[in-house]
C-alpha cells in the first residue's frame, strides 16, 4: 500500500515539472503535423513530374501514331494520358463536400503516385485547398483539365480512323496540325502549373520553419519564466529557513537542526526548546544561591534531620 507522503511528492513533482512536460509535447506536435506537411508538399512535386511526364508523352506517342499508324504507339498514348485524366478525376473527387476516399485513392494511385503518399495527398488538399500557395498551383493544373481532354479524344478520333480505314490524307493533315496546336497550347499550361506547384513548395516549408522557430523561441521563454519563478520560491524559503534557524541558535541546537539528543527537531519548536532551557537553568541559579544563604550548621542540622 503506497503511503500518502508518496503520493504527495509525486503530485508536487508533477506540478513543478508540468509546464516543460506540456513545452516538449507542444514542440513534438508542432514538428510532427510539419514533416508530414512537407511530405504531403513534396509528394505534390513528385505527382506534378508525373503528371507532365504523361502529358508530353502522350503528345510524343501520339505523333508518332499520327506518322505511322502502328497501333502499339497508340496503345502507349493511352497509357501516358491516362495519368493526367486520372489525376483529374482524383482533383474531382477530392473537391466534392462529401470525400469519396476511396475512388480518391485509385485516382491517385493511377496517377503514379506512391500508394504511401496518397494519404498525405488527401490530408493536403482537402485541409488546404484554399491556402494561396496551393490554391494557386491548383489552378494553374485545373487550367490545363480542357487541353487534357482535347488531346484525349483526339486520340480516340485517330484510332477510329486508322482502324476503320478512314484516314484519308486530308485527315492526317488536320490530325496533324491539330496535336502541333494542342502542343503550344498546353506546353505554358503545364509549365506554370510546375513553377506554381514549386513556388508554394518553397513558401509551405519558409512558414513551417519560421512557425517552428516562432513556436520553439516563444517555449524557451516560458521555460525560462518557469525556472526563474522557482529559483524564486527556493530562495524565498532558504531566507525563511535561514531566518528561523536565527531564532532558534540560542536552543543550542547545530545547523542540521539537531539537539542534544541528537534528534532532528523542527523549526517550530526551537524557541520552545530554548525557553524551556533558559527557565530550568533560571531555577538551577536560584536554588545555588538559596543554598549559599543558610548557614552551615543550619545545613548539618537539616541534613541530620
Amino acid at each position: 500500500m503506497r503511503k500518502p507522503g508518496n503520493i504527495r511528492s509525486k503530485f508536487q513533482l508533477l506540478g513543478l515539472l508540468w509546464p516543460f512536460i506540456v513545452v516538449v509535447l507542444i514542440q513534438t506536435i508542432i514538428a510532427g503535423v510539419s514533416l508530414y506537411t512537407l511530405s504531403a508538399v513534396r509528394a505534390y512535386v513528385a505527382g506534378e513530374s508525373a503528371w507532365t511526364k504523361g502529358q508530353k508523352d502522350a503528345i510524343y506517342y501520339l505523333t508518332l501514331y499520327a506518322n505511322t499508324a502502328e497501333p502499339h504507339y497508340f496503345e502507349r498514348f493511352r497509357h501516358a494520358i491516362a495519368i493526367p485524366l486520372a489525376d483529374r478525376e482524383a482533383r474531382r473527387l477530392m473537391e466534392q463536400p462529401v470525400l469519396d476516399y476511396d475512388g480518391a485513392a485509385r485516382a491517385l494511385q493511377l496517377g503514379g503516385n506512391n500508394p504511401d503518399d496518397v494519404d498525405g495527398l488527401i490530408w493536403l488538399f482537402r485541409n488546404f485547398r484554399s491556402v494561396p500557395y496551393l490554391a494557386n498551383a491548383v489552378q494553374r493544373w485545373t487550367d490545363a483539365d480542357p487541353k487534357i481532354l482535347e488531346l484525349a479524344a483526339l486520340g480516340e478520333a485517330m484510332n477510329v480512323g486508322f482502324t476503320t480505314g478512314s484516314a484519308s490524307p486530308a485527315k492526317l493533315d488536320v490530325w496533324r496540325r491539330s496535336i502541333g496546336r494542342i502542343n503550344d497550347q498546353i506546353a505554358p499550361l503545364a509549365q506554370a502549373f510546375s513553377q506554381s506547384l514549386g513556388r508554394g513548395s518553397r513558401d509551405i516549408t519558409a512558414l513551417l520553419l519560421a512557425l517552428n522557430v516562432v513556436v520553439a523561441f516563444g517555449l524557451i521563454l516560458l521555460a525560462i519564466r518557469r525556472t526563474s519563478n522557482l529559483i524564486g520560491q527556493r530562495r524565498a524559503v532558504q531566507e525563511a529557513l535561514n531566518a528561523e534557524r536565527k531564532r532558534a541558535g540560542d536552543a543550542g541546537l547545530d545547523r542540521t537542526g539537531r539537539g542534544g539528543d541528537g534528534r532532528r527537531w523542527p523549526a517550530r519548536l526551537y524557541e520552545r526548546r530554548s525557553g524551556a532551557a533558559a527557565r530550568a537553568a533560571k531555577r538551577g541559579c536560584q536554588g545555588q544561591a538559596a543554598r549559599r544563604s543558610v548557614p552551615a550548621g543550619q545545613r548539618g542540622d537539616r541534613r541530620g534531620g
